[in-house]
Parts: structure tokens; sequence; C-alpha cells
């Protein structure tokens, strides 16, 4: 917040009446430098192998996604385990899929939207989302350009359905390692989209 101090934020709420934008009264968090080749994917290993996180030395009894309906919950070696086995299978099931490319994810609520999330985030698909409960007309929407831009060749589904992620650790034999990571760079296209 000690950036904002010169503006008009209220320190209470830290909104600013001038750029009717809200900032967080939490501290700053570092960010690396933007020309440093780090993904969402590197960033986030970085933070929970920190060693200032807590959840690094409890890893595999920690739990890291409960679902509150079902009791399920996925500690933080498993959902890493789930991420790296997704992301190997869907480079050798589908190697065409490359950096840039888009994912367009419609799910309901899950453990697993993440590891699907993460995993298409290591291999530099950008992902997209929408509503679940969208009708199909706006489901289109989501899909044609913006009127401002310029026409553009419209992208091909690689694939629709479902993808099932393997809950085992150690089902494949070995564990999957990084080497299925796409080497991404902060400053390139890969990021989350979301249509509400």
């Amino acid at each position: 917040m000690a950036e904002y101090q010169s503006s008009n934020v209220d320190p209470r709420s830290g909104y600013c009446p001038q750029t009717k934008i809200f900032h967080s009264l939490r501290p700053s968090v570092p960010l690396p430098p933007p020309s440093q080749p780090l993904s969402v994917f590197s960033y986030t290993l970085s933070l929970i192998h920190s060693p200032t996180s807590i959840v690094s030395a409890a890893l595999s009894t920690t739990s890291f996604l409960i679902d509150a309906a079902t009791g399920r919950l996925l500690t933080y070696t498993t959902f890493l385990h789930q991420v790296h086995s997704l992301s190997s299978s869907l480079r050798s099931l589908y190697p065409s899929l490359s950096k840039n490319d888009v994912a367009f994810i419609l799910s309901p609520p899950s453990l697993y939207v993440p590891v699907l999330y993460l995993s298409l985030l290591s291999l530099g698909i950008t992902v997209s989302t929408a509503n679940p409960l969208s009708s199909p007309s706006e489901l289109t929407q989501h899909q044609s350009p913006p009127t401002n831009s310029p026409p553009k060749p419209k992208g091909q589904c690689v694939h629709s359905g479902i993808i099932e992620v393997n809950t085992q650790p150690g089902s494949l034999g070995k564990e999957p390692g990084f080497d299925s990571v796409a080497k991404v760079n902060n400053l390139d296209n890969s990021r989350y989209l979301e249509f509400v």
C-alpha cells in the first residue's frame, strides 16, 4: 500500500475515489522482474517449495483443496502429482498443443478444475473459462472476436469431452518430472481468461 500513500486511498477500505479502484490493504507481494523467464506454473511451485512456506515442510499431509459438499480433499503432494501427470498425458496425447494455444474450459466446480488449469498453464496454454450455466448463445459470444478487432481465422477445436485425472501417485511407473513444462516467459500470452 506504500505506493498509494500519496493518492487519496482510504486506509480503512483501500478505495481511491479519484481512480475508483480498490487497492489491497495487505503488503505488496514481491514479484519477479518481467524479463525473468518465469511462468505462472513455475512461480506457483516456487511459492509452495519456498523455505519460508509453512506448507513445504508437510506437503504430503497438508490439505490444498477441499470439496465442502463431499468432504474429499487433495493434499499438496497429490495435487502436484496430478498436475504433472495430466501435463505429461496432454503433451503425449496432443503433441500439436503448443505455447499460446487457447483451451476453453466449461466445467462445473470440481477438485480437478485447478489441476486442469495449472496443467494447461504449465504447457503454455492460455486458459479461457465460462460459466457452465451460460446459454449456448452466450457461449457463442465468448468465442467471437470483439467488434473492434480485425477478423481472424477461427481456431480449430482439438478435443472436447472429459479428461480423467489419474488420482493414484506412482501409478505411471515413475513420478512425472518438470520435463513437460513449457518454457514460458511471464510476458508471454499464457494467461487465464474468465468470462462470466
